[in-house]
């Protein structure tokens, strides 16, 4: 099942998730994707406009509590909600990837179940990856942008650590490397991302806002799957106005 978290209030750009996007609202587009991969697609939300915006569009959707800190949160009160069994996989599509593609949403669910075939009734504590996750080749000067989360990676494509900041710092000719930028997916099983949202949030994903650094520092691993996409997530409108250039949608269509 894929859920996607839509939280109305942003601060860097208003009420974003049901902005117009060449004529349909930012969520609606994001959920549109998501079901051409053909799986089945609810969208968390905390506000009844995103509600009644997503049922106007015959889109799935749930209300959920205004009071969460993360997608995640919202999440696993959405699979409270649903009553989802514990072994289901759960992909989390952000909102705000509206060009997001669907293969990268199919590959990402194949990686995951591929991963977890053999320990689907197996305890938590004794399954070796409950999370799964995706990124990118990116340029020198995305990896420079603090918008553009980095990742690395030891030999078994597990995540050491992601960063706003410039991951690996390269001395001499850090042109000549490959960076990598996470993307805004995950995968998991839903008992895994009920235990995650119970454990105490540490220093370092305050630091950084970034959440998936809690399940590292709690020491789960989280595989990362490389793809091609050229995707990114629309946090300002200066990201949107790129989005639309890149991907040919026009101004006035919305």
């Amino acid at each position: 099942m894929i859920i996607i978290p839509a939280r109305l209030e942003s601060t860097r750009f208003k009420e974003k998730i049901i902005y117009p996007i060449g004529g349909i609202p930012m969520i609606v587009r994001t959920a549109f994707v998501a079901l051409k991969t053909g799986h089945e697609v609810v969208v968390a939300a905390d506000d009844l406009k995103i509600v009644d915006i997503c049922k106007s569009n015959q889109i799935e959707c749930i209300l959920t509590s205004k009071h969460h800190q993360s997608g995640s949160e919202r999440l696993a009160e959405a699979i409270q909600i649903l009553g989802l069994a514990d072994n289901e996989i759960i992909i989390n599509v952000q909102g705000d990837e509206p060009f997001l593609e669907p293969h990268v949403i199919n590959d990402l669910h194949c990686y995951l179940d591929s991963l977890l075939r053999d320990f689907k009734t197996v305890p938590l504590s004794q399954t070796p990856v409950l999370m799964a996750s995706a990124y990118k080749k990116i340029s020198l000067q995305q990896a420079r942008d603090p918008n553009f989360v980095k990742v690395v990676l030891d030999k078994n494509q597990y995540a050491l650590y992601f960063s706003r900041s410039l991951i690996p710092f390269v001395r001499e000719n850090p042109e000549e490397i490959s960076y990598y930028g996470h993307l805004g997916i995950y995968g998991y099983r839903a008992d895994f991302l009920q235990h995650f949202c119970s454990l105490p949030i540490p220093h370092l994903e305050q630091y950084e806002r970034l959440e998936q650094l809690r399940v590292l520092h709690y020491g789960y691993n989280i595989a990362m799957l490389e793809v091609e996409s050229h995707s990114f997530g629309i946090d300002t409108m200066q990201d949107l106005q790129c989005a639309l250039q890149m991907f040919n949608v026009k101004e006035e269509e919305y």
